[in-house]
């Protein structure tokens, strides 16, 4: 069911390319594609056998399809796949015109690197090259459409736009789930390893549509709506068919409060107190950028064993209880777990351990990492995860490098500005959580691209 479903996806998505306008066929499969494709041919674990099977050790890692797991077809990878045929089919000329630049550097190290840590840790080739190809496919291939298509003003207008669609589109859905828990994944393809994994909710229960989990969902949905609200205040949020911008908005506003995301919901606001600041003409203050990062930091230091110094001030009893208060329980299981993992980490720390189950090479308490950068870490050491904080950090740098904050609320630049915002919420959720889509990393490509244009453009107007 699930491979025909993948044969039948890849197939319409290569003849999109032929039928749209290349850009919106990549559009299409990117975004359309992650948004109702399966996550991957999972099958019901076995559950009284006496040892666990790989599959059912991979869907206790929230491992997802960002990176490879004990199989090489994930939606990413097909998704990936179809692209990529489409482009060097139907417009093979656009990706000839493709130069690269030292900003792309990043994405290199992260699809190559893959194939160094296998190597170093004696696997096979076979194993090496698939793990690499694995990157290139998933990551690489949307990185690079994104630095083909959208690198101007009109078509980040456009992914912005079909963002926001795709959003009004899981609206009912997510409503649905809401009052009934997750339904609409089992119904269409079966069997999904985190069906019922945090569902319940102080009121109804958390969706999940067709995404990987519902924290995925929990951060998809708020940069959503945030985006839709950047884009409507800035007027470049058009009404759709007989919805106005403005009831976008609303809909989308209360979808994502109902996706019960503490996180999500606390960073969209976040962005709305953003725009409202840079519209009055008010330049962020320097104390209050400061700490933030503070903040930030302080969270990497309370996560890498922090937590035991401030236990030490105030009592570990406090401590523990303060990660175990209604949602910071699980915020203080992702920090335990990322404690435990450092173990592994630290016997092999520059290229990794080759393998996505590294985390079970803990002596004891071999739980999962609930971290995109934390899995990078374990699984291609140390240089792989700086290059994947260097694939969100400098399309960000870029665009505000040249783009000047006063116009971020602009009909023209809102756009774009819209969509870094939209990549700094999945940034700092995947401090925490394995946060991935196609899309963002497609919108990456076209920050790294459409900044320097920028910063050239409005110096010489």
């Amino acid at each position: 069911m699930i491979w025909i479903v993948f044969g039948l996806a890849f197939v319409l998505g290569v003849i999109l390319f032929f039928v749209l306008p290349p850009r919106r066929g990549v559009i299409a499969c990117l975004i359309g594609g992650w948004a109702l494709l399966p996550t991957a041919n999972f099958i019901m674990p076995v559950l009284d056998q006496t040892s666990p099977s790989p599959f059912t050790q991979a869907i206790e890692t929230g491992i997802g399809s960002a990176l490879i797991g004990p199989y090489w077809f994930t939606r990413s990878t097909v998704i990936g796949l179809t692209v990529l045929v489409g482009m060097l089919i139907a417009d093979f000329k656009s990706v000839r015109r493709l130069r690269p630049k030292w900003f792309d550097l990043p994405m290199l190290i992260w699809c190559v690197v893959p194939l160094l840590s296998a190597l170093r840790n004696q696997m096979s080739i076979e194993i090496a090259l698939l793990n690499m190809s694995y990157h290139m496919v998933a990551w690489g291939v949307p990185y690079v459409a994104g630095r083909i298509y959208f690198s101007d003003l009109r078509p980040l207008r456009e992914l912005g736009i079909a963002l926001v669609i795709a959003g009004l589109c899981y609206v009912p859905l997510c409503m649905i789930e809401w009052v009934l828990g997750p339904v609409f994944y089992e119904l269409f393809y079966a069997y999904h390893p985190y069906h019922f994994d945090g569902v319940e909710r102080a009121i109804g229960y958390r969706p999940m549509v067709f995404l990987e989990h519902g924290s995925q969902l929990g951060i998809w949905m708020p940069a959503i709506a945030l985006l839709a609200f950047w884009m409507h205040m800035s007027g470049s949020l058009p009404k759709l068919k007989v919805i106005p911008s403005h009831i976008t908005v609303l809909v989308l506003i209360l979808t994502a409060v109902i996706c019960q995301s503490l996180g999500g919901v606390a960073l969209m606001v976040l962005g709305m107190i953003a725009w409202a600041l840079l519209k009055r003409g008010t330049k962020i203050p320097k104390p209050l950028i400061v700490g933030m990062a503070i903040l930030i930091v302080g969270l990497g230091v309370f996560v890498t064993g922090g937590d035991k110094i401030v236990g030490k001030v105030i009592g570990s009893r406090r401590v523990e209880k303060l990660k175990s208060v209604s949602r910071l329980k699980s915020l203080g299981w992702r920090i335990n777990a990322m404690q435990h993992a450092l173990e592994p980490v630290n016997s092999q720390p520059f290229l990794g351990h080759g393998r996505w189950d590294w985390w079970e090479l803990q002596k004891e308490d071999k739980r999962p990492v609930w971290s995109l950068f934390g899995q990078g870490l374990g699984e291609h050491g140390v240089f792989a995860a700086l290059a994947l904080l260097a694939i969100f950090v400098i399309p960000i740098w870029q665009f505000v490098l040249g783009c000047p904050t006063r116009l971020w609320t602009d009909i023209n630049l809102g756009p774009p500005a819209a969509l870094m915002v939209f990549l700094i919420m999945h940034m700092l959720d995947s401090f925490l959580n394995p946060t991935f889509s196609t899309s963002l990393i497609c919108i990456a490509g076209g920050l790294n691209t459409i900044g320097p244009f920028l910063k050239r453009a409005l110096k010489s107007a």
